[in-house]
């Protein structure tokens, strides 16, 4: 086991800015960068995973790893100055806290030796936080029309900005503004139906055991049709918003019982950008 040490869509991108080769390695070669860089969305935070090239080249003179960040510009596609160092970590993960959701960053990372020769940067990779949630409780319209709506993001300020008290409504299933309504059909089958102009659903393929199991919001294959509810399964939902620009949410079915269900939900307030959880 290696000691511990802590100092502190899919989207291919050029990588910014390469680092100094410092120092012969073994047969006289520099140390190498981690070859690959993925990452988890998170709420506030970012999971980075990487190939472990620097460590295994050489455990012996192996030091530490470097994990950098920096905003990213959907728009433009590129990574702006400057880099800040987030932390390192002898292991080849690392989580990235305390970020703003909506906010898309660039990561990269290298690895160092402990007599300091540096290695090139990894590949870089780009992710957006997005909001999370709690246990939610959503009622057939049957049982509770009052509590039978659910809205992923409304607007309170006009802003065209996400905030955290905007999101998650669970409102009366005739608000023709909402984004789904429950429905439990005469053979007890509980649905979720699209409602507001705009939205769509699909259903996940396979189980989802957690919101982490869901990567980007898919291109197509959404539709206005209802879905039928099932425990442990996900829904991406595609929502047209203000300004033009879609927005992608991402829900869980925790539970379920008779006529009614228990959720949670992620939020990309980014607009247009369908990153909700894991990019490889």
């Amino acid at each position: 086991m290696r000691p511990v040490i802590m100092l502190l869509l899919p989207l291919a991108l050029a990588a910014c800015e390469q680092g100094i080769l410092v120092g012969p390695g073994p047969g006289g070669g520099a140390i190498p960068a981690p070859s690959s860089l993925a990452s988890t969305t998170l709420d506030q935070a970012v999971e980075l995973t990487w190939a472990d090239d620097s460590y295994t080249w050489d455990p012996a003179r192996f030091l530490r790893y470097s994990v950098w960040s920096a905003a990213y510009d959907l728009d433009a596609d590129r990574c702006l100055e400057p880099w800040d160092l987030e932390g390192t970590t002898v292991a080849p993960n690392f989580t990235v806290g305390a970020l703003a959701n909506s906010a898309p960053r660039c990561f990269r990372v290298n690895g160092e030796t402990i007599d300091g020769a540096l290695s090139p940067y990894s590949p870089i990779r780009a992710d957006t936080p997005r909001f999370g949630s709690g246990v939610l409780t959503l009622w057939a319209a049957q049982v509770r029309p009052d509590l039978a709506g659910f809205r992923f993001w409304r607007d309170l300020d006009g802003d065209r900005w996400t905030t955290r008290d905007e999101l998650g409504w669970i409102e009366s299933e005739s608000i023709a503004s909402i984004d789904l309504a429950l429905d439990r059909d005469a053979a007890g089958v509980l649905w979720l139906t699209p409602v507001r102009a705009g939205v769509r659903i699909l259903t996940w393929p396979t189980v989802v055991s957690t919101l982490a199991d869901i990567d980007v919001a898919p291109a197509g294959g959404y539709a206005r049709a209802s879905v039928e509810a099932i425990s442990g399964a996900g829904y991406v939902v595609e929502m047209d918003g203000p300004d033009g620009f879609r927005r992608y949410g991402v829900l869980r079915v925790i539970g379920m019982g008779a006529d009614r269900l228990f959720l949670e939900f992620a939020f990309q307030g980014d607009p247009g950008n369908p990153e909700l959880l894991r990019v490889e």
